[in-house]
């Protein structure tokens, strides 16, 4: 079987082998971008983290605040004789008792990032 090489079976031809480079370069562009967005996803990640890092160094600078006030609580009991300061230093203690606890997640924390 012969096919005659007409004019339009030569631009039909042409104008696929466009079509195909076309879409191969649509290709090449949407791979591009999925990157792009696998690293701006990556980016955002570790901006969350930093954003837990620093909300559990706040944390822990708050359990050290607590802990301070308590103990100035209690030299006001002592002092006073009340025992309404040592009840409210007990509370206070016990916050950062709780903030404490918090600690050792923020360690893990901080050895997986580096």
């Amino acid at each position: 079987m012969k096919v005659p090489f007409t004019d339009e079976l030569l631009v039909s031809a042409a104008s696929a082998r466009q079509k195909y480079e076309q879409a191969l370069e649509t290709q090449r562009q949407q791979k591009a971008t999925d990157q792009q967005l696998l690293i701006r996803r990556a980016v955002v990640e570790e901006i969350e983290t930093f954003k837990k890092q620093k909300k559990n160094k706040l944390t822990l600078m708050w359990s050290m605040h607590l802990e301070m006030t308590a103990d100035k609580l209690l030299e006001k009991a002592e002092t006073t004789e009340k025992i309404q300061f040592v009840a409210e230093a007990n509370g206070l203690r016990r916050s950062a008792k709780e903030k404490r606890k918090l600690l050792p997640n923020l360690q893990r924390q901080l050895k997986r990032v580096n």
